[in-house]
């Protein structure tokens, strides 16, 4: 599901961002070459950064804090 319409990130890619390392949503669009447009997606981008880092090892979660 797109998360983004303006920029087309999927929820697909923000796991696969969080894997890679990606902790907030600054660095989710950094990693996709672009920044937000309207900006009505950075709470759902937020909310599956969450989710994915509640899979992370505890050391990982408490580093992006």
């Amino acid at each position: 599901m797109y998360l983004c319409l303006c920029r087309a990130i999927s929820d697909r890619d923000v796991a696969a961002l969080a894997r890679a390392g990606a902790c907030t949503v600054a660095q989710v669009f950094k990693a996709k070459g672009t920044k937000p447009n309207c900006g009505s997606c950075i709470h759902h981008i937020r909310d599956a950064l969450d989710e994915a880092r509640a899979g992370c090892p505890a050391e990982m979660a408490a580093a992006a804090d």
